[in-house]
Parts: structure tokens; sequence; C-alpha cells
């Protein structure tokens, strides 16, 4: 069995501060979603239908999630007025997840609190930086998934 190579090493030693990334990235969701019917985990499906409906396996897709707990999660944010399903012209039996006017008013209601959360934060690394990471992380999910393909 061959060695990893530099660039396989430098990959690894990637993967755990990525993992303390992510769990820190869902302590501020649960910080700024605080009091409001969104869960962190509802706010991400959410954010997808920011432009657009999505389907709930395109969701599940991107987000990486089981399909089944993306469902659940559609389920709520229809039962609570956030979202609503529509037609799917390209697909009859799969529906569209749309937000409602609801539901883009309590994005709306976070905006503030995630808007001075990325302030602060982004102030220690500044945006050049953020921008170079923002695009290596595009890059590095593409490989992974390719990858996976």
């Amino acid at each position: 069995m061959p060695g990893r190579t530099p660039e396989g090493d430098a990959l690894t030693n990637l993967v755990m501060p990525v993992f303390e990334l992510a769990a820190a990235l869902d302590n501020a969701a649960s910080s700024i979603t605080e009091g409001s019917q969104i869960t962190p985990a509802l706010w991400q499906v959410l954010g997808l239908l920011i432009d657009e409906p999505l389907t709930v396996a395109v969701i599940a897709r991107r987000l990486g999630r089981a399909r089944q707990s993306v469902q659940r999660l559609a389920n709520v944010a229809v039962e609570t007025g956030i979202a609503e399903w529509r037609e799917n012209p390209e697909h009859k039996r799969s529906q569209l997840l749309a937000l409602t006017s609801h539901g883009y008013a309590e994005l709306a209601s976070l905006r503030p609190r995630q808007h001075q959360w990325a302030n602060e934060v982004a102030a220690k690394l500044g945006d050049q930086d953020l921008l170079h990471l923002s695009q290596l992380v595009k890059e590095l999910t593409e490989a992974i998934r390719d990858e996976a393909d």
C-alpha cells in the first residue's frame, strides 16, 4: 500500500480543523437563531431557498444530509408557515419547497445578529483572506464530490 503524497498529508491535516470549524459554525448558528422559531438546521435548509424553490432531494444533496432528515425539516417549515409546497413543472411527484413571505421575514429577523457576528469574526481575518479561503473551500468541495462520483 503506497503512502500518502505531501498533498495527501496536507489534506489529511486539514480534516480535523475543518470538523472543528463546522462545530464552531453550528455553535454560532445556535447563538444567532436563539429565540427564533428557526433552528440552525432549518436555517441551513431555508438559506438554500432564498433565491429559488428547490426539491427536498436537491437540498439534501447540497447539504450532504439524508433526504429523510431534510424532509422532516421541510415539513416543519411548511407546518409553521415559513415555507410552502409548490408544483414542480419538471417533476410531477417531487414538489418544490419555497419560502413564504413569513419565511423571508423570519430570515430577515436573523440578519442583524448574523451581520454583527460576521463582521466581528471577519475583522479578525480580513476580506481578502476570507475570499481566498472561500474559493479554496469551493474547489476542495468540488474535488471531494468528484472523487465520490
